[in-house]
C-alpha cells in the first residue's frame, strides 16, 4: 500500500516511452514535409503548363 514515489525504473521507462513518442511525431512531420514537397514539385510543373496555355489562348505574354 506504499504508493508514495514511483521506483526508478518506471521513472525511467515514462521517460523513455515520452522520448520516443517524440521521436515519432518527428518522423510523421518529415514523412509530411517529404510528400508536400514532391507534391509541389509534380504539381507545380503541371499548373505552369495548364497557365502557361491558357494565357496563350488568351492572347498573353
Amino acid at each position: 500500500m506504499n504508493q508514495s514515489l514511483p521506483s526508478p525504473t518506471r521513472r525511467d521507462k515514462r521517460r523513455d516511452e515520452e522520448g520516443q513518442g517524440m521521436v515519432e511525431y518527428a518522423l510523421i512531420i518529415v514523412l509530411i514535409g517529404v510528400v508536400a514537397a514532391a507534391m509541389l514539385l509534380v504539381v507545380g510543373h503541371t499548373a505552369n503548363n495548364f497557365f502557361s496555355n491558357v494565357s496563350s489562348t488568351l492572347g498573353g505574354t
